[in-house]
């Protein structure tokens, strides 16, 4: 049987086996997971959830949303931070209070939102930079890189 659900703080799609507790047996779960949509690899990201949540729908509900805007992060529990560019991934998430609004959003909780970061992405969601150049990239996490 699949399943969908956060459990334990983390977004997990599983096949559950007999016996695990962990894993909602019961109703249909929904979630709604975000990718940031700006450049980069997010297209990848966004067919290859879409494709899961196909072989899913009879037991889990996953929406899949393009972020595009701090308001699209809203109703969201998880996030794909997807490889790019580092240096226009900052530029971009300066304008119009994105980064306050995404750092708002990791933090929110208790337990807090999920989010994924790949190449780029990763970088975004460190807290310090080692040898970053001067006024480089802008960080929202902490991770230390």
């Amino acid at each position: 049987m699949h399943s969908c659900g956060v459990i334990g703080g983390e977004l997990s799609i599983r096949v559950a086996q007999s016996g695990d507790e962990r894993v909602p047996m019961a109703g249909t779960t929904a979630l709604k997971v975000g990718v940031l949509s700006i450049q980069g690899a997010f297209i990848e990201h966004v067919l290859m959830l879409k494709k899961v949540g196909e072989q899913l729908k009879s037991e889990c509900t996953l929406e899949v949303v393009e972020v595009r805007k701090p308001e699209h992060l809203i109703s969201l529990r998880g996030l794909i931070i997807p490889g790019g560019e580092s240096t226009t991934l900052s530029v971009f998430l300066g304008q119009n209070n994105f980064e306050e609004t995404l750092k708002r959003w990791i933090f929110a909780g208790p337990p807090g939102n999920l989010v994924w970061g790949t190449c780029a992405g990763l970088i975004l969601l460190a807290n310090e930079l080692k040898e970053q150049k001067k006024d480089g990239q802008i960080t929202v996490s902490h991770l230390i890189m």
